[in-house]
């Protein structure tokens, strides 16, 4: 009687089935995408060290490709713009995973040449030292959480209608709701962001 066929593992399908575990309960654990798959977890540790390098391979599988962002001979802003709108929009398809991300250090090779192009525009820009630093983490804070409101409730407040409420007139003023108002909100932000960038860089003395 032949035995019965064991499903074939993968890195990459490891990493996709705790991505569908965060999905569901924001966390995952080796054993529960042992489980997932049908196998014992021992077979998980054939094909990744443990958790943390599946933690790795979930982030270089939401980074966006070094080619997404524009040509390094395109001014710095629009590139850094582009690469947060893009990285902003992965993210926001799976929000409870960014807990996960955040939880360790980046060793992905994929996320860190993306980073490294980034901090190469800058630098390019004038950028230097701990203000290079300050600027991506600003930015990389931003996105992360642009990427979290992305997927808020459409109703933020529960200001209800007292007449009273600063909150509750607001919203009333507000034509945009849900995903709208969120792009609109990331899109202000980051024009805010880069202009506070550029006007740092200028009374740094840009030459």
């Amino acid at each position: 009687m032949p035995r019965p066929s064991r499903p074939r593992l993968s890195r990459d399908g490891i990493c996709a089935t705790a991505l569908g575990l965060v999905d569901e309960t924001g966390h995952f654990t080796v054993n529960g995408v042992a489980a997932r798959l049908g196998v014992r977890p021992s077979s998980i540790y054939n094909h990744v060290s443990g958790r943390e390098e599946i933690v790795e391979g979930l982030r270089g599988m939401l980074v966006p490709p070094r080619s997404a962002l524009p040509s390094e001979e395109v001014p710095w802003e629009e590139a850094v713009a582009e690469w947060a709108r893009q990285y902003r929009n992965a993210l926001s398809e799976h929000p409870r995973v960014i807990p996960v991300l955040v939880s360790q250090t980046v060793t992905d090779p994929a996320t860190i040449a993306l980073y490294e192009r980034v901090a190469r525009v800058l630098e390019r820009a004038g950028f230097a030292g701990e203000e290079l630093v300050t600027a991506v983490t600003v930015l990389d804070s931003f996105i992360l959480g642009a990427a979290l409101d992305a997927t808020a409730p459409i109703e933020l407040w529960a200001a209800g209608t007292r007449e009273d409420s600063a909150l509750a007139r607001a919203a009333a003023a507000t034509s945009s709701r849900g995903r709208e108002r969120a792009d609109r909100t990331f899109e202000r932000g980051l024009r805010g962001i880069i202009t506070s960038l550029r006007d740092g860089r200028a009374a740094a003395g840009d030459p």
